[in-house]
């Protein structure tokens, strides 16, 4: 909880250094030309772009769970995220480990925010809009496990999307709705870590 109170409080400071150098001007960047036009899936017609991002993001979670599952460093961070304290006994340098992880977090986001610029303006603070349905993902998924977060992606999009088609006054609610009924029936989350079941 520590952890988190001071990156709200960076992300803060961040923003206000941003927008006092460089302004608060929002930036919008062209789709690229050979990802511009409309492809037909199943009688719809669906941007080539919008695409591209869904085969980019399933690309990136197979190859992550892959990276988790399949590797010598995904193995080093399973142990730490399961018994952090006996890893470390075993000669495993843990912090190296999760800092690698947190690079590789920050060049996704990085990723994600290049990506994701054709379709939404790039601003300062733009990643707060996005900070608390991450925490949100997060805790609905189970925390420590990628298969809990994708799973809890999936839900909160769907249901952030759906709420927003079926009852738009109240979809600004769901998410906290799905939140909420998540934990009250598994308090853990949909699929908590291994340490924690």
């Amino acid at each position: 909880m520590k952890q988190v109170l001071v990156t709200f409080g960076l992300i803060f400071v961040g923003i206000d250094t941003v927008r006092l150098i460089w302004g608060d001007y929002a930036q919008s960047i062209l789709a690229p030309s050979a990802l511009g036009g409309s492809v037909r899936v199943f009688g719809e017609i669906y941007p080539a772009y919008r695409l591209f991002i869904i085969g980019l993001g399933l690309t990136l979670a197979l190859l992550l769970y892959l990276g988790l599952e399949r590797t010598r460093l995904g193995a080093v961070v399973r142990a730490g995220v399961d018994d952090r304290v006996m890893a470390a006994s075993l000669g495993i340098n843990i912090d190296r480990a999760f800092f690698a992880v947190f690079c590789l977090g920050c060049a996704l986001a990085g990723l994600a925010g290049v990506v994701a610029a054709p379709v939404l303006e790039v601003y300062p603070g733009m990643d707060m809009a996005i900070l608390i349905p991450t925490l949100i993902v997060v805790v609905v998924g189970g925390p420590g496990r990628l298969s809990g977060a994708f799973l809890g992606a999936l839900l909160i999009g769907m249901a952030e999307t759906f709420g927003a088609v079926l009852i738009p006054e109240f979809s600004s609610f769901m998410i906290y709705a799905v939140m909420a009924l998540v934990l009250v029936l598994r308090p853990g989350g949909l699929l908590p870590a291994r340490h924690a079941a």
